[in-house]
């Protein structure tokens, strides 16, 4: 991010979803039609390309600065401003003395970090919205729909094949995720967070509605479209901005000084509460029904933490 135009920073934040989007529906894709090694090797495409990619990039002109290394990182400042030739000196030398300005202010407020920078007000308000940024994303369902498509599809009674209704999913959140990237600099956060928040919410309600009547014994018959119209359409919501965003939103809530450490915390968490989501859903939806697990998501989903950080 510390490269990137200031313009466009949303729309590469965000981008980190959509390739993980990607993959997965590659994943899906593979795994419906191939056998396991065959999708194994398709698979190990792409870390490999991702390797040997970043084997010729240099680090970033703010990391070699402020290790002191500053032939290094004006070498790397032109790399990335694309300021390779001595008709682009001026844009150079702006982008240069922009990047001296922003270490020295970072060094000048750098002391050494203690227990009382996260107790001031802003460190404490910065934390709890991104904290609650953390909690939507995960407890609005998302981890449970990726991990568990073809099951949930399946258990609610739907007469689709669960494979296709994954992929058809998949490919939903995937064109959600690439059009909350290009829109989030243009339409801003807060905007796309309510309907992001607000869609899943209507989706995971269908959902479980469905679902309780398929329980009940109520005659569904003509309305087994329902379960996959429903959940597509949570998928389609909550990857327009609940789940895309959650990256760029964390580095903008959280003040400068504690913003590696907290922004560190709560990536830990992400992966900490994806992993219970992830562990425990079968438990609890077998406890309690599908359709118990699916209000609650909706419920959490009607939860908007962003304000507008454009």
């Amino acid at each position: 991010m510390t490269i990137s135009v200031f313009c466009i920073r949303g729309m590469l934040g965000s981008m980190l979803m959509v390739f993980a989007c990607f993959g997965v529906m590659l994943t899906y894709v593979t795994g419906a039609y191939m056998t396991y090694t065959t999708s194994s090797y398709v698979m190990m495409v792409f870390p490999v390309a991702l390797f040997v990619s970043f084997v010729f990039l240099p680090d970033t002109p703010m990391s070699l600065i402020s290790r002191n290394k500053i032939e290094d990182a004006e070498k790397s400042l032109r790399f990335y401003k694309n300021c390779a030739n001595t008709s682009s000196d001026e844009r150079f030398e702006a982008e240069k003395t922009k990047l001296h300005s922003l270490v020295k202010a970072n060094q000048e407020k750098g002391e050494k970090l203690s227990l009382s920078d996260f107790a001031t007000s802003e460190a404490r308000i910065g934390f709890v919205r991104g904290f609650s940024v953390v909690l939507l994303s995960i407890f609005s369902g998302s981890p449970v729909l990726l991990n568990y498509a073809s099951i949930v599809f399946r258990d609610s009674g739907s007469t689709l094949d669960p494979a296709l209704s994954a992929i058809i999913m998949i490919i939903i959140q995937f064109i959600a995720t690439a059009t909350s990237s290009s829109l989030v600099d243009k339409v801003g956060r807060r905007i796309l967070y309510i309907l992001s928040s607000g869609g899943t919410a209507i989706g995971m309600t269908a959902m479980g509605t469905y679902v309780y009547l398929s329980f009940r014994g109520t005659d569904l018959t003509g309305y087994h479209w329902v379960p996959v119209t429903s959940l597509s359409f949570a998928v389609l919501s909550s990857n327009i901005g609940i789940i895309p965003l959650v990256f760029v939103v964390l580095l903008e809530v959280l003040p400068v000084k504690i913003r590696a450490v907290a922004a560190t915390l709560c990536m830990s968490l992400i992966s900490l509460f994806m992993f219970l989501m992830v562990k425990f859903y079968p438990i609890v939806a077998e406890a309690v029904n599908m359709h118990s697990c699916m209000w609650f998501f909706g419920l959490i989903s009607f939860i908007d933490p962003c304000r507008s950080t454009n």
